[in-house]
């Protein structure tokens, strides 16, 4: 699941590069860029009982869903400052690139989730 979902920041990254220069084939474009993150979206879901436990689902999801949340609020409002900022909606697209990036480095760190308890 870690690895689906850091696959799919990388992936998505490539892909809002590439943007801008395949806008003349929204129906690939689309295709290609919704794979990567039905993928991550997906396999995000599934992580938090990985990683806080089972016996704190409420917990692990109320963190994950207030988190999402923020970037559902901040992402697209950083999108639109850049662009007002520079002019071209190149920038927000590269916005878009350092997001998925920036989503995939935690992967990297984040170790499951190990019970205390000898059972």
């Amino acid at each position: 699941k870690r690895v689906m979902v850091a696959a799919a920041g990388v992936v998505g990254a490539l892909l809002m590069f590439l943007t801008p220069a395949m806008a003349s084939e929204p129906v690939r474009l689309m295709l290609l860029v919704g794979v990567p993150i039905a993928l991550g979206t997906v396999s995000s879901f599934a992580l938090p009982p990985d990683f806080i436990g089972s016996e704190r689902l409420g917990l692990s999801y109320g963190i994950f869903y207030t988190c999402a949340n923020i970037g559902l609020v901040a992402g697209p409002f950083l999108v639109g400052l850049a662009r007002d900022l520079t002019g071209p909606y190149q920038i927000g697209f590269g916005v878009m690139d350092a997001f998925s990036l920036i989503s995939a480095v935690p992967m990297g760190f984040l170790r499951p989730y190990r019970s205390s308890e000898k059972g």
